[in-house]
């Protein structure tokens, strides 16, 4: 699990040195068309209590790498893994609040993760 992990962490690097905008000057005369890519805001993410250091680093990097902050909810049932995770990422220098972990009951925690107001994407694996 944790060499996986690790390869997709890797990965997920690797796309956030490459994303970047577009253009495309054979529009017409005078025309030119841009794509900008720029992050979408915060991200809610809820896993499972299984493969819990694995899932997790399924989403979260991407989120990261596309400039995203994100909102963690593990599974109440192995928590400990994804605040191992954090504790990672905060002595790899990612700035205070980039990743934010949550833990608890998904009634009490992941249900208001994913209807507050400021969450733009939500992310979940598991079941009700």
């Amino acid at each position: 699990e944790i060499g996986g992990a690790v390869d997709i962490w890797r990965y997920a690097a690797s796309l956030a040195r490459t994303l970047h905008g577009e253009t495309y000057a054979n529009l017409g005369d005078a025309m030119l068309g841009v794509v900008l890519r720029e992050p979408i805001g915060v991200v809610s993410i809820i896993t499972p209590w299984n493969f819990p250091f694995l899932i997790v680093s399924q989403k979260l990097p991407f989120a990261l790498a596309a400039g995203c902050t994100a909102v963690v909810k593990p599974s109440e049932m192995t928590s400990a893994s994804t605040f191992v995770l954090g504790d990672i990422l905060m002595q790899a220098g990612l700035p205070a609040g980039a990743v934010n972990i949550l833990a608890g009951l998904g009634a009490d925690v992941g249900a208001p993760m994913v209807s507050h107001p400021l969450v733009e994407m939500v992310s979940f694996t598991g079941s009700t």
